[in-house]
């Protein structure tokens, strides 16, 4: 069994300190020290030794520790079976009875899972709760958690959270016949790619505009029932067209805005809705990140389309 690392549990957290070979102090601890198996062994006080390879063993005194898992909560010493990784806090200080052997005041059983993955989503079910990474199928229950890492540290609501082309790392179990995920961790966030186009209505047509540039390039642009349409542009009208891109590059118009061909445009801002107020907007990165916010000023001319709320990820020209 072997211990690499130890937690400060004076904090709480799941935070680690590195510990080096030979039982050396943890960095800032000197009341935790850390021990390394190496070549030889690590054994417990009247517990059955671990082959040492000849090396002398180190000897953990585990009758005052208590034990606890991270998967199952309390533990015994039962439960400290050879493989098994261990986190041993020890206690340095002086004893009216020394000797050779490391008091131990908490010894944490730590667990692996039955399948670590990481990789690209693939495909969402909502339906059955369950979604594809490299071809495998997972499940989650009402015990898998979600996350993401830093910058963001993005809440992620369940299964609904997470969205195709991202990168996760996914922990599991076996369960049955199925694979249910203990821990989905979301690396890469996916935003999917938008662009504002300008120019003047070429066609209409139920499911399709055809939009033609200043520089006489004509783009096509899907419509549907989401689109949503502002001051009733005709053809040959200038307009604003906003759309997301699919990875096709097919343009979605999510608006097209009829314009005053001769009023310019002084900024446009990409981002995500941190706030909202009569008077005023805030417009920063996604949630969690250390990206600015940009206060954006409403008026009674402002036209908001489709319906952004707070988290919602827009574009501000103005």
């Amino acid at each position: 069994m072997h211990v690499s690392a130890c937690s400060d549990s004076s904090r709480g957290d799941a935070s680690r300190e590195s510990c080096g070979r030979g039982g050396r102090r943890a960095r800032n601890r000197p009341d935790v020290r850390c021990f390394r198996q190496g070549g030889g062994g690590l054994g417990f006080r009247n517990a059955d030794h671990f082959d040492t390879a000849g090396a002398p063993p180190i000897i953990i005194d585990a009758a005052a520790a208590r034990f606890g898992s991270d998967k199952s909560g309390p533990g015994s010493i039962a439960d400290v079976k050879p493989g098994v990784r261990i986190t041993a806090f020890i206690n340095t200080a002086p004893t009216l009875q020394p000797s050779s052997f490391l008091r131990a005041q908490l010894i944490t059983i730590e667990s692996l899972p039955d399948l670590e993955v990481t990789g690209a989503v693939d495909a969402i079910d909502l339906a059955r709760s369950r979604f594809n990474v490299l071809g495998i199928v997972i499940a989650v229950d009402s015990n898998t958690s979600f996350g993401s890492n830093f910058p963001t540290f993005a809440p992620i609501q369940g299964l609904s959270g997470i969205a195709v082309g991202q990168i996760v790392t996914v922990t599991a179990r076996f369960s049955g016949n199925a694979i249910v995920a203990t821990r989905v961790q979301v690396l890469s966030p996916t935003i999917q790619p938008s662009i504002i186009l300008n120019g003047t209505v070429k066609s209409i047509a139920p499911t399709a505009w055809v939009i033609t540039s200043r520089e006489g390039k004509e783009t096509t642009v899907s419509v549907d029932s989401q689109t949503k349409i502002v001051g009733n542009p005709r053809i040959g009208d200038a307009v604003q067209v906003m759309a997301n891109i699919d990875s096709a590059h097919n343009y979605l118009a999510t608006a097209i805005v009829k314009i005053d061909p001769n009023e310019k445009i002084a900024m446009e801002i990409h981002g995500t809705v941190a706030s909202i107020s009569a008077t005023e907007w805030g417009i920063g990165g996604p949630p969690g990140s250390l990206a600015p916010v940009f206060l954006v000023k409403i008026a009674s001319t402002t036209v908001l389309y489709p319906d952004p709320r707070v988290g919602d990820r827009v574009i501000v020209v103005g």
